[in-house]
């Protein structure tokens, strides 16, 4: 039987939207944890120096040389899926369009998975 959660729009079978619900949950509690324990944008952009051994201006300034990319990229993406820093407030931090900073997410997900990055 297909179930449908009309207050946050999961369709699917009940187990599934027990998985959705308690996988969200879960983020929450992270993120909340995370940020009582004073982990911010700062945080981010620092253990993204020390795991890629970098300068911080290669976040923070323009140019589209690898290591720059690289480091925007993981730093997009530990901010939004650690944090649930929103993309738009990363597009100000970075003054970067709303879709550089979803590419950057995407490639930064995409890195933590192949190398092994996590956050903190």
């Amino acid at each position: 039987m297909i179930f449908q959660d009309l207050t946050l729009g999961i369709c699917g079978d009940g187990d599934f939207v027990d998985r959705v619900l308690s996988e969200a949950q879960e983020r929450m509690e992270r993120r909340y944890h995370l940020k009582t324990m004073g982990f911010g944008i700062e945080s981010v952009a620092d253990h993204v120096c020390r795991l890629l051994a970098i300068d911080r201006s290669e976040i923070f300034t323009p140019g589209k040389e690898p290591a720059k990319v690289m480091a925007r990229s993981l730093f997009c993406y530990f901010a939004v899926s650690e944090l649930g820093t929103s993309q738009s407030e990363l597009s100000h931090h970075l003054c970067l369009s709303a879709a550089s900073v979803s590419m950057a997410v995407k490639r930064g997900r995409k890195l933590s998975l192949e190398r092994g990055y996590s956050f903190p």
